[in-house]
């Protein structure tokens, strides 16, 4: 039977971080991925200050982004511009589409030593209450620790328990590319005050993420919390934020259907003996926002450390 240090379940952000830091600490990594290195995700694409940081500790060339200098925010009739503040993290955002970012974050633990696996389908090793390792296409792989990151909801993470809480709150985004004259902007622009088709403000917030190559991320999101948030359709929301903004981003059309997603705020569960799950699967999203690619690679280079620092 195959053993490893660490068995790393799903090669985004937070398991391609977990998996290249662990193989750099000198443990032996076996990193699964059910696609394909490459695959995209639904998200806004962009990367904080904080993000940025983390990429530059893992080695990711960011500069290869467009550069994000600070943040827009429009409520109404006001608008407010705010540069990244110059403190404990750089000053410099970026946006970057998430197919060649993941394929980026992967190849960083190819190149750490992780023994990546695409096409690979995983799922927990479990007997009685502890994670041995994992099992892929009938095959166990004996680990020391195994990591699940397959993402918010997924089979991996709830099999172990890590769920969200029926009565916590959740947030839903959808997101398209379309081409904009101003894709070069240096801004990331969000809106609090998105308008329905008749005129009203509708719950949730819009944005705008100049991605520099002709195309800009265009999406909406609102949190359950909010006032009908049952009544919500994610289509019609980003069309007429699409249409509100449209003029003064010189938008076109969009290249491709719109995707949506859900984002958790809250997950039971996050460990226990043998497993930790990281990123989206463990709820780690920034519920002002829906951040969640700096909590992704953070919380995957903690595990790393943590099972470095005390195997077993």
């Amino acid at each position: 039977m195959e053993q490893v240090d660490i068995a790393v379940i799903g090669a985004g952000p937070a398991g391609s971080s977990a998996a290249a830091w662990a193989a750099r600490g000198g443990a032996s990594v076996a990193l699964f991925e059910k696609a394909t290195q490459g695959r995209d995700k639904s998200c806004g694409d962009g990367l904080t200050p904080r993000a940025i940081e983390e990429c530059r500790r893992l080695g990711i060339d960011v500069e290869r982004f467009h550069r994000i200098d600070g943040l827009r925010v429009q409520a109404g009739s006001k608008v407010r511009e705010v540069l990244w503040p110059d403190g404990a993290f750089p000053p410099v955002g970026a946006v970057a589409p998430r197919a060649e970012f993941d394929a980026m974050v992967m190849q960083a633990a190819i190149d750490s030593g992780a023994d990546f696996r695409e096409n690979s389908p995983a799922e927990p090793w479990i007997e009685g209450d502890r994670v041995l390792g994992v099992i892929c296409r009938g095959e166990k792989v004996r680990a020391g620790l195994t990591v699940i990151a397959s993402g918010a909801g997924s089979p991996a993470a709830r099999v172990v328990g890590a769920t969200r809480i029926a009565s916590s709150p959740f947030g839903l985004a959808i997101r398209g590319y379309i081409p904009s004259s101003r894709s070069d902007d240096r801004y990331m622009e969000a809106c609090l005050t998105v308008k329905g088709p008749d005129g009203s403000i509708v719950p949730g917030y819009g944005w705008v993420f100049p991605a520099g190559n002709g195309i800009v991320n265009i999406g909406v999101g609102a949190l359950s919390t909010m006032k009908n948030f049952s009544d919500l359709n994610l289509n019609i929301m980003l069309e007429a934020y699409t249409a509100q903004v449209r003029e003064s981003w010189g938008l076109g059309e969009f290249v491709a259907r719109p995707k949506a997603w859900r984002l958790p705020m809250h997950v039971e569960h996050r460990g226990g003996p043998g497993w930790v799950v990281a990123g989206d699967a463990a709820g780690l999203v920034n519920p002002f926002n829906g951040e969640g690619i700096d909590y992704a690679l953070e919380s995957g280079r903690h595990a790393a450390e943590c099972f470095l620092t005390e195997p077993g």
